[in-house]
This record gives structure tokens, C-alpha cells and sequence, in this order.
């Protein structure tokens, strides 16, 4: 569903933004996807590195396989509502560090107070959520009582 909804956005975008026609935005997203895929340049696009795009993709697909089966031990150990806190927080740290110099200058961004908002609020859920996990980790778990040998 993810796939096609996002299909739909992409048309959408284009039609708003370049009011082109549905050739030339079929033409757009194909390239784009080419792109990515398997990093062919667009004749006339020599400002975006499409073997660095591609690589980058390629390169975080193991990732998402990773998130996506940590998913299930994540609901199992705290519920399924950390899930999309984790995945909140994803976001605003990724446009912090799009922030600094360690990305390439394609696609580095300009300082924003936006993103630093954006950790805040969602560290401050995150806390919140977990709040006596917390506090139990900070305290060095030396608080843990013992039940009959078994640590509680």
C-alpha cells in the first residue's frame, strides 16, 4: 500500500509543482527511479550523482530489512507503540545530520530550528513513554529487588 500511495504523491507533487502533463511526469518518475535503481544519469541532470544515489540505496536496503524484523522484538518487549516513537525519531536525526559536514554537499541542508525542535519533542515522548525505564537504567539498576533469587 506504502508503494502505491506513494506513487500517487509522487504525481501529485509533480502535476503541483511543474504542471506538466502525465507523459513528462511518467517520464520524471521513471528517470528518477532509474536513477536510484541502477544509477543512470538523465541526459541534461549533471548536477545529481546518480551512482552516489544509487549506491546510497542499495547500500540501506539491509538496513530496512533490519528495522523491519526488530519491529516484531520491539513490540514484544515494550508494546507496539515504541515503534512509531523510534520511527519519529529517525526523521529529526536524520535531518540533523543532514545539518553537518558529513554528508555530501548534494545534499546537505542549511541549519534549521525545525529539526532541533523536532529531536527535542521526540526525545521528550520518548522519555516520557519509558519514563520508570528510565529512571531505572539511570540509577544503574541498583534499585532491582530480588524475589525469591529472582530479580524482579
Amino acid at each position: 500500500p506504502e508503494f502505491f500511495f506513494s506513487i500517487f504523491l509522487a504525481f501529485l507533487t509533480q502535476f503541483m509543482k511543474h504542471r506538466h502533463s502525465f507523459v513528462e511526469i511518467c517520464t520524471n518518475i521513471w528517470n528518477g527511479m532509474a536513477c536510484i535503481l541502477v544509477g543512470s544519469q538523465p541526459d541534461g541532470e549533471m548536477d545529481v550523482n546518480c551512482k552516489e544515489a544509487a549506491r546510497f540505496f542499495w547500500f540501506g536496503i539491509p538496513f530496512g530489512f533490519a528495522l523491519n524484523l526488530a519491529i516484531p522484538v520491539l513490540v514484544n518487549l515494550k508494546g507496539s507503540t515504541s515503534v512509531p516513537l523510534f520511527r519519529a525519531l529517525a526523521l529529526p536525526i536524520a535531518a540533523l545530520v543532514t545539518m553537518t559536514n558529513i554528508v555530501d554537499k548534494s545534499i546537505r541542508s542549511s541549519f534549521s530550528w525545525d529539526a532541533i525542535f523536532g529531536v527535542i519533542a521526540c526525545t521528550a515522548g520518548l522519555f516520557l513513554y519509558y519514563g520508570e525505564d528510565v529512571k531505572h537504567f539511570a540509577l544503574g539498576f541498583s534499585t532491582v529487588k530480588s524475589i525469591d533469587g529472582l530479580n524482579v
